[in-house]
């Protein structure tokens, strides 16, 4: 309305000037400006303004942080340039406020939609869409300076509630995804639940460890600046409650990364019931209906919701830090989830992830009433040293693969890998340091902590075994005995191609391929090694 007033003085002056304006317009002695000039640049550059600022509105739905910096910076260029060329056209217009209705037609104008815009309608939006949405990979929660905001441009409806800033990582938040998937849980809690009836009710959000991994649980609260820790025994808890954290931070956030096992079922059930407070609908008789219904759902057994968003390594390392094991199976290395058989389809992504491994059933026949589980094995001392070891080894910056006690399980575990690997296990000074590295991954496995001087001691072990010469060298990737041409094949595949019939062979073994096609060992074992090609064949070897 304080618009089409201004605009009607405009308008209701120029069809009809008055005799005081000297029945013209613009009025007698008013030089007016050219509307083709700096008027006509002006609305170009806000229109461009609007223009970049929802394409960086749609960059920040759709995830893309470059798209909506540039976006938003493109906005910001225009507008500085825009307000630059409105204050030369107030500096060279020759006439002023009170210049008849003319004047002030447009300085009102003008000026009120400078204070429009000014403290609103371009960085305010912008702001609520980043807080609300949380698609930006580093989330940007707002600080107690800018909370009176929060009441006058986005009504979020956060109330005496002291936010703090926060920055996530993308490499974090996957982790949790991942550690979520493994230890977390959502939980609905009703109080006094009698037929269709409850007191009061409780939305959790929590993980629950082991006290020696205390830290993890301090880093994920610092990380996402809510909730609490409680410490029972030798058991510590991380949980979220209160409602604005779980609908404004929980939410959103298991929203933005994707949870893989049976949890996504929970989790979305879990969404629904924050979604009758989040729009008030749980105070009505339906509503209580509705969250009874959301507490039974959540007591189901629950599966995995078969999705095509890939895995990615920090997810992987979340879920291996909550639910794999560093162990050894005699004295051979192996990595092993195991699970509820709800799980069975997040294995076989995992395997199929990493293209390694194999998955198994344990029923427990002692146990009549207790349920099956699937297990998902790697063994091959190969797939070990060249694909897990380099996952978890990877070291970033922001964020590490793995946090919790088994990265120290993990380092210790390498050691035996290696042993294997190179052939120490051969040794008697390797079977030795194989036994001392298993007591201390049982003790780690179990309630102890690792001290540094043990540490460094089986180090120390370790790299005197090094020193020594390894039974086994390795040719291109393929591992000999030493100073023989006797191939250790222990999970080798070769698959073989005839380029004449573009036929290709899988074969267990060399003397397996000896024998089928007819051709020399040695001479297999030499193209194997130099990937050339022999007659009409060609010969690549896998490790299951």
């Amino acid at each position: 309305m304080a618009f089409f007033s201004v605009f009607w003085g405009f308008f209701h002056s120029s069809l009809s000037p008055d005799v005081v304006l000297g029945s013209t317009w613009p009025p007698l002695g008013i030089d007016a400006l050219n509307p083709f000039g700096v008027p006509l640049l002006n609305t170009l550059l806000l229109l461009s303004s609007g223009a970049f600022i929802t394409y960086g509105h749609h960059a920040l739905i759709n995830g893309n942080r470059s798209g909506a910096i540039y976006g938003a910076a493109l906005t910001i260029v225009l507008a500085v340039l825009f307000t630059g060329l409105q204050y030369l056209e107030y500096m060279e217009a020759g006439f002023t406020f009170s210049d008849s209705s003319y004047g002030t037609v447009f300085y009102a104008s003008t000026g009120l939609h400078g204070l429009k815009i000014a403290p609103t309608k371009n960085f305010t939006s912008l702001f609520k869409k980043i807080f609300q949405l949380n698609m930006l990979n580093n989330y940007k929660f707002f600080s107690n300076s800018i909370k009176s905001l929060n009441n006058l441009f986005i009504n979020l409806e956060i109330k005496n509630k002291n936010i703090k800033p926060f920055y996530l990582e993308r490499n974090f938040l996957e982790w949790l995804a991942g550690f979520t998937d493994a230890e977390g849980n959502f939980n609905i809690s009703l109080r006094n639940l009698k037929n269709d009836s409850y007191n009061s009710f409780i939305l959790t959000y929590q993980i629950g460890l082991h006290v020696k991994d205390l830290e993890v649980l301090k880093l994920i609260k610092n990380k996402l600046q809510c909730g609490h820790i409680s410490i029972s025994g030798d058991k510590c808890n991380y949980f979220v409650n209160d409602r604005n954290s779980l609908i404004f931070i929980i939410l959103p956030l298991f929203n933005f990364v994707h949870l893989h096992s049976s949890k996504y079922s929970q989790f979305k059930v879990f969404e629904k019931a924050l979604n009758l407070i989040k729009n008030r609908e749980h105070l009505s008789s339906e509503g209580k209906s509705k969250m009874i219904k959301y507490y039974y759902e959540m007591k189901e057994d629950h599966f995995p919701i078969k999705s095509d968003l890939p895995l990615n390594n920090y997810w992987l390392g979340g879920f291996v830090d909550g639910d794999a094991t560093f162990s050894t199976a005699r004295n051979n290395p192996r990595l092993r989830f195991e699970n509820k058989i709800n799980e069975l389809e997040l294995f076989k992504k995992i395997q199929i992830y990493l293209n390694v491994g194999n998955i198994l059933y344990n029923t427990r026949v002692d146990r009549p009433n207790a349920k099956s589980t699937c297990i998902l094995d790697i063994t091959n001392i190969y797939h070990l040293k060249n694909i897990i070891i380099p996952i978890f080894s990877k070291k970033e910056k922001e964020f590490q693969i793995l946090n919790t006690i088994k990265l120290n399980n993990f380092n210790l575990w390498c050691m035996i890998v290696d042993i294997n690997f190179y052939g120490y296990h051969k040794l008697a000074e390797g079977i030795n340091l194989i036994e001392k590295i298993k007591i201390k991954l049982n003790k780690l496995s179990g309630e102890d902590n690792l001290n540094n001087q043990d540490l460094m001691d089986l180090e120390l072990d370790f790299k005197n075994l090094l020193s020594l010469t390894s039974p086994y060298e390795i040719k291109n990737g393929l591992r000999f005995l030493r100073n023989t041409n006797n191939l250790i094949s222990t999970g080798l595949r070769i698959l073989c191609k005839n380029h004449d019939n573009n036929e290709e062979q899988m074969f267990d073994s060399i003397s397996k391929c000896n024998e089928v096609l007819k051709i020399d060992r040695t001479n297999i074992k030499k193209y194997l090694l130099n990937k050339e090609k022999y007659k009409n064949y060609t010969f690549h070897f896998f490790y299951e």
